[in-house]
């Protein structure tokens, strides 16, 4: 299967396209500094999985897996990270992502995560996997009084917006999103945009 590599640290690029050298099954097309070009690359259309790093400059890898997907965008793809925060690892589903790896994965699991994910399956570390399947056995869904707009910007959050693209999507200024987030701190007792994340997803406050 054809496979490419999104990433900024060239270390990280080289030592997974040497990992997949001596992969039969496996051949490692393209690599990309970041995500800005992959709708336009032909190299990238023609990838059968996508192993994408979420922290990288111009646009991170949740965000460009939310836009390849509204793009009609269908390869599976990979985020390979080392962030294991509840927020990053829900955005990243939310957008549509088939699996979430961290880089201290052992390499013979990135590479059957890579299997996995061409034969229509999914694949998380372990401990990511546990998040997952937590967040899915928590039964309550907790009210906070959150206006129909509150619970917009909310949502936004979780699907890993920043604030100057949830102004844009609906259409108000900076200044009226963070007079949002003010009030979905005070109703649902947080004091910062990460915990505000982490509740939501926790409990449930927004779908």
């Amino acid at each position: 299967m054809n496979l490419i590599l999104v990433d900024d640290s060239k270390h990280i690029r080289d030592s997974l396209k040497y990992l997949f050298v001596g992969v039969p099954d496996i051949n490692c097309t393209a690599t990309f500094e970041n995500a800005l070009t992959l709708n336009d690359s032909e190299l990238a259309r023609e990838a059968e999985v996508i192993l994408m790093d979420i922290d990288m400059p111009g646009i991170n890898g949740i965000e460009a897996v939310t836009q390849l997907r509204k793009a009609g965008w269908t390869t599976p793809i990979i985020m390979l990270t080392v962030f294991e925060d509840e927020q990053k690892i829900f955005a990243a589903i939310r957008a549509g992502a088939d699996g979430y790896l961290l880089k201290n994965s052992r390499p013979e699991d990135i590479i059957k995560a890579v299997r996995d994910v061409r034969n229509g399956g999914a694949s998380f570390t372990p401990q990511v996997a546990k998040k997952v399947l937590s967040y899915f056995q928590t039964p309550v869904k907790n009210e906070y009084n959150l206006t129909t707009r509150e619970k917009e910007v909310l949502t936004q959050l979780v699907h890993g917006k920043v604030y100057k693209y949830i102004a844009q999507d609906m259409n108000i200024t900076y200044e009226t999103v963070r007079s949002h987030m003010k009030n979905i701190y005070r109703k649902i007792h947080v004091t910062s945009m990460s915990e505000a994340v982490a509740k939501a997803i926790r409990e449930k406050i927004v779908d």
